[in-house]
């Protein structure tokens, strides 16, 4: 890999709408690019792979490792949501949130499958498997996607829907992020009634009775709940669900706090958390749980998210529940232990021989110089 001079990279700056700054740091990327378009994104990739360097796509948030020699492209900048209100269709900017779209979405009766938070961003859910506040009922981000457009690692920017290029569109929902760096997604926009949805919370020293009688309330329901329990300063448990009376049970627990209300929007609080181990569980064993030292948050699985779809590279998820905690198990002692301890009631994501072949083959087509960052 050949040393660029700073020339070469005022030669990208200028070619270029968005904000280039050029870093240079130790183990940190060569440069940082603010994309304000596609072409930029275009523009940026041809460079990289004209100069022996990789690309490294996010929309936000901080990155780990080693990036020397690789450009970092951030979406964040790519926003603008525009809604085909007649044809249900709504083309959103990788750089938008969830909670942008349901804003636009929601004068209109509409909504689209997104990502658990209003905060969230668009692209990561549906290309590593994500799911929103209806994925009980409507199963995960990418099934109801309809085109994507992005630069692949080949330079060429596409649209891409299930006529034009059906193994990378296959791919691209749940399988694969490293084939290009995705400038927009269209969505369908499905009509939906208001759900009741919001927040239950408790005092944190009520932990034990509540966690029992949410996993208790979870089991048996039917599709159009979906929910999950955080255990931190207090007890909180956010919900949407289609019928008001499930949600009883749970409030004749007493919350100090009940949000719960008829709403077309994630009820989900903006927040940003430093997520840390992930794992999906048949079963949550509650005294480990409660003994954990960590900040933790349990989702509610099942229903379309459990029912393998066979549209997306990454079918079902496992397991009757997520556990996300803050703090990594390979940096915090705690959240180790308790990773350690649950280890025999989890349910990893395992992808077959075939599945992973096929994906490399997508992979390659796309990005033969593999000039992406995974």
């Amino acid at each position: 890999m050949h040393t660029l001079t700073p020339y070469a990279f005022d030669r990208l700056a200028s070619a270029v709408d968005g904000r280039l700054m050029v870093c240079g740091g130790a183990e940190g990327p060569e440069a940082v690019l603010f994309a304000a378009s596609t072409d930029d994104v275009a523009t940026t990739i041809d460079f990289a792979r004209r100069n022996g360097l990789r690309v490294l796509a996010r929309r936000a948030g901080q990155i780990d490792g080693d990036l020397r020699g690789t450009v970092v492209i951030r979406t964040s900048l790519l926003r603008d949501i525009h809604l085909d209100s007649a044809g249900r269709v709504v083309r959103v900017g990788a750089g938008a949130t969830w909670g942008a779209v349901g804003s636009t979405l929601e004068p209109f009766g509409m909504l689209a499958l997104g990502s658990s938070g209003p905060d969230c961003g668009l692209v990561g859910p549906v290309l590593r498997g994500g799911f929103g506040w209806l994925g009980r009922r409507h199963g995960m981000s990418g099934s109801t996607l309809v085109a994507a457009e992005l630069v692949t690692g080949d330079g060429r920017v596409r649209r891409i829907d299930e006529d034009t290029d059906p193994e990378l569109f296959w791919a691209l929902r749940g399988g694969v992020d490293a084939v290009g760096v995705v400038t927009a997604l269209e969505y369908e926009a499905r009509r939906h009634e208001p759900v009741h949805a919001g927040e239950l919370s408790f005092p944190l020293d009520r932990a034990p009775e509540v966690l029992r009688a949410w996993l208790e309330w979870t089991d048996g329901l039917d599709d159009g709940t979906t929910s999950r329990l955080s255990l931190g300063a207090a007890v909180r448990i956010e919900l949407s669900a289609e019928d008001r009376a499930v949600v009883t049970a749970l409030r004749a627990l007493g919350p100090v706090i009940d949000t719960v209300a008829p709403s077309l929007v994630s009820p989900w609080p903006v927040k940003t958390r430093d997520r840390g181990a992930t794992m999906m569980l048949d079963a949550v064993d509650v005294d480990t749980v409660l003994q954990a030292r960590v900040p933790l948050e349990l989702q509610h699985l099942g229903g379309a998210l459990g029912r393998p779809d066979p549209r997306l590279s990454l079918q079902r998820l496992p397991g009757r529940f997520r556990l996300r905690t803050r703090g990594r198990a390979d940096r915090d002692g705690e959240v180790r232990t308790l990773v350690d301890a649950l280890a025999s009631l989890e349910r990893p994501i395992v992808r077959d021989a075939d599945t992973l072949a096929r994906l490399d083959r997508v992979r390659s087509a796309a990005d033969p110089a593999r000039v992406m960052v995974p």
